[in-house]
Order: C-alpha cells, then sequence, then structure tokens
C-alpha cells in the first residue's frame, strides 16, 4: 500500500510540474527565490506586498514545497485533502496552464528544502525553474535529521550546500543574487561571476542599519545606502531579527528598480506578519500574547526571547515553548543552548514536548527558574489556565510538527473572535490538530 501511494504521489507531482512549466514558458514572469533556514515566509509576504505597487504579483503564503510551487505557479488552492477535491484540481491544471484570465508579471516563490533528495531538496525546485532574483535569509540547522554527517559540522555543511545550489544556479543564469553579509557560511562561498548586493544588521553593506529602536508600540530603524540615510517606522514592536527581514525585502525592491524611497513607503503601507510570527494578541486576565507559534528553530527562538525582555516593561516574563522538531544528533545541543537563553530572559517558563523535558528542563531547575513541563499540549491545558498571572507578557513558540501551539494562544485570546488570525486555519488543520494530543 505504501508503495502505491508512493507511486501515486509521483504522478501527481510530474503531472503539476508539466503545466506549471508550460505556464511559466507561457507568461514568462520575473522569478523571486526566497530560501534559507528562518524567516522565508516573512521576506516572501512582505516582498510580494512591497512590489504589487508597481507589478502585478503572483505569491502564495506557505506554498513552499514539492507540490505546493506547483499549485502557485498554476494559481490553484486545495481547499481540502479528499480524494474529490485532489481529482478537481487535477482536472483544472490543463486550463489554468493556458488560461488568460489570470496573469503576473513577477512570481515569489518560497523554496522550502527537507532533505538531500528529490523530491525535498533544492535540486528538485531548481529543475522546475531558476530565479531572477535569488536570496537566502541564513544557513542554520533545519530539518537537520534527514541530512548526512557524523558530526555536526559535516550535518550543517550538508544543509549549506543543498541551500547555496540556489545561489549558484542564479549565478550561473547570469542573475541577480543577494546576499545576508551577516550570514559567515554565505559570506564564504565564491560567487565572483554574477552580479550580487548584499545587506548586513552592521556595516560593511551595499545595504546597512546605523541604528534600531524597539518598544511594544514601534519597530524603527535607521538604515544607509549608497551614503544616504533612510528611516523605516513600523507602529508595532517586533524582535530585532525583523530588521533583516526589512533589509532584504529592501534589496530585493532596489533589484527590482525600484527606488528606496518608494519601497519603504510601500513597506510602511503594506508591512504585517504572517500569522504566527510575533502576532501581539490581548490575553485573558489582561494579558498579552505574543503568538510566535508557527514554528520554533534556534537563531528565531532565540530572538523572540530577547524581544519578550526588550518590551515586558513591569510585566512578569512567562514563555511557553515547544519542542524544536526535526533535529536529529542536535537536538540536545540546541535545546540546551536555548535554555541558557531562557534563564537569562524569563520569569516562569511552561515548557511542552519531550525534547523541551529531556534537554531543558533540567537547565532550568538547576538556575532555580520556575518552570512546568508537560508532554503535550493536552496534558499542559488546565495548567496554563491556572498559573497564568494578571499582567503577564506571554511568549508562545514551537514547532509545528504534531505540537500545534496555535492552540495555546487560541486557549488565552480575550476575544474568540481573534483566532481567525491565528497560523493553520481550516479544514484539514483542524483534523490534524484534532488527531493531536
Amino acid at each position: 500500500m505504501r508503495k502505491i501511494r508512493k507511486l501515486i504521489r509521483s504522478l501527481i507531482l510530474w503531472y503539476l510540474r508539466f503545466f506549471a512549466r508550460m505556464r511559466l514558458k507561457r507568461l514568462h514572469p520575473v522569478i523571486v527565490g526566497i530560501g534559507g533556514a528562518s524567516g522565508k515566509s516573512s521576506v516572501a509576504t512582505l516582498t510580494a506586498a512591497v512590489l504589487s505597487d508597481y507589478c502585478t504579483v503572483l505569491y502564495q503564503e506557505g506554498k513552499n514545497s514539492d507540490i505546493g510551487i506547483p499549485l502557485a505557479i498554476l494559481d490553484l488552492k486545495i481547499t481540502s485533502n479528499t480524494w474529490h477535491n485532489w481529482v478537481n484540481l487535477l482536472l483544472r491544471a490543463p486550463l489554468a496552464a493556458i488560461s488568460r484570465k489570470t496573469s503576473y508579471d513577477v512570481y515569489v516563490a518560497e523554496m522550502g528544502i527537507d532533505g538531500p533528495t528529490p523530491p525535498d531538496n533544492m535540486g528538485y525546485l531548481l529543475d522546475l525553474f531558476v530565479p531572477d532574483i535569488a536570496l537566502l535569509t541564513n544557513i542554520a540547522f533545519e530539518h537537520s535529521a534527514n541530512f548526512p554527517g557524523s558530526t555536526d559540522a559535516e550535518v550543517f555543511e550538508s544543509i549549506a550546500r543543498e541551500e547555496l545550489s540556489l545561489l549558484h544556479s542564479v549565478a550561473q543564469k547570469d542573475g541577480m543574487v543577494i546576499l545576508n553579509a551577516d550570514d559567515p557560511r554565505i559570506m564564504q562561498e565564491k560567487l565572483e561571476k554574477h552580479h550580487t548586493t548584499t545587506y548586513s544588521i552592521k556595516d560593511h553593506a551595499d545595504l546597512f542599519i546605523t541604528r534600531l529602536s524597539i518598544t511594544k508600540q514601534k519597530f524603527e530603524l535607521v538604515l544607509s545606502y549608497e551614503r544616504r540615510k533612510h528611516t523605516v517606522t513600523l507602529p508595532f514592536g517586533l524582535p530585532a531579527h525583523y530588521a533583516q527581514t526589512i533589509l532584504a525585502v529592501l534589496s530585493i525592491a532596489l533589484a527590482r528598480h525600484i527606488r528606496l524611497s518608494d519601497a519603504i513607503m510601500s513597506l510602511e503601507k503594506h508591512v504585517s506578519l504572517p500569522a504566527g510570527r510575533a502576532t501581539i494578541f490581548n490575553g485573558i486576565k489582561e494579558t498579552t500574547l505574543i503568538d510566535s507559534s508557527y514554528n520554533s528553530s534556534l537563531q528565531p527562538l532565540l530572538d523572540m526571547l530577547d524581544f519578550l525582555n526588550t518590551i515586558h516593561g513591569r510585566s512578569r516574563r512567562v514563555a511557553i515553548l515547544g519542542d524544536m522538531r526535526e533535529l536529529g544528533e542536535q537536538t540536545q545541543s540546541l535545546h540546551e543552548q536555548a535554555a541558557r537563553k531562557i534563564v537569562e530572559t524569563v520569569d516562569m517558563a511552561i515548557l511542552i514536548g519531550p525534547a523541551m523535558r529531556e534537554y531543558v528542563l533540567p537547565v532550568l531547575k538547576l538556575q532555580k527558574i520556575p518552570v512546568l513541563s508537560f508532554m503535550t499540549f493536552s496534558d499542559a491545558r488546565s495548567a496554563l489556565l491556572q498559573n497564568i498571572k494578571k499582567g503577564d507578557m506571554i511568549l508562545v513558540k514551537g514547532s509545528q510538527n504534531t505540537l500545534f501551539l496555535e492552540r495555546v494562544v487560541e486557549l488565552l485570546l480575550a476575544n474568540p473572535m481573534d483566532a481567525a488570525r491565528l497560523c493553520r486555519r481550516g479544514s484539514m488543520w483542524d483534523r490534524k490538530r484534532a488527531q493531536s494530543k
């Protein structure tokens, strides 16, 4: 049965890729490819919003995989994972490939990888198209359980090679490559034979930050480009790593020959956060919720803990944290790094998942940080309601794989109507949550 399912999936992938290539060949859009370990969705969402002021843009949030990307190119959406819906979608694919009702000048492609072999690798996506503009947000341990290597260094290099193949493919095409100058592994790569631009939160880049200010109510940065200063002001707080997101988006706009001042105006007008990435809600008992429940990896988790520490004021700092998943041999070391940051930034921690219990809980107990630990959301549910105090500032973050900590945010919302703004909405996700503990 498993072999039959695998064969059917392979046939569906081939079918969708065939018609996606046909549509790309007909429309010939400029393709912006965005990869990296974290922050892809935020960069892609904001890039699409900014560019939409100047051209017609296609971007479908979350469509970053072997099936999702062809569906995005064809502008098709699967409403629920049933045979009836899939048959209907497959019948519409040929018409979508030749349709003249909808077209786009730019396709913003979020390019996610899960492993080193097809269909989970970057090469599989690059066989469908090679972008005209490419950007890697960063290189870090992601899905590292799926990558080969007997040491951390070897696993990291396996991940790096896969991600960097995006930049090399664009270089060979003589496209524009945008480099995060703060990522040492990206900057080690030799990419001389093509156009490049760099950005940095420090200095020594084409676009860099000279000042950054973060409060609960405002995120403001001053950046330098071609010896001129520009200010970006957003009317809500964000963690520091969003400075790199903003620089990445503006670098893509510059690559599209949009004036920086115009791009900043568009960014300030359109800026919004994808669901589950640092959205702030009012919670029960006059608490403040920082919803970062979409996913979790080490550097974004560290940044979110710093953000909690920066904006909490006089509120008690509470972190409700789930496991970081699919880390393989790095599971222990990365969770222990997270534990050390929790000690520095949190007044109380509520941990959910086996990795948090095994590797983070002992560190917090040793440092006498008030902590509760549970294996699942269901186990934690009543304790969450009992231990939240009036006026707390609460960070919620965890990997999506079976944890679904958006349920924590929903449980603690002051206004139940805000649940519509949480991540993973729809009947398919409702079923998956119902099947999880």
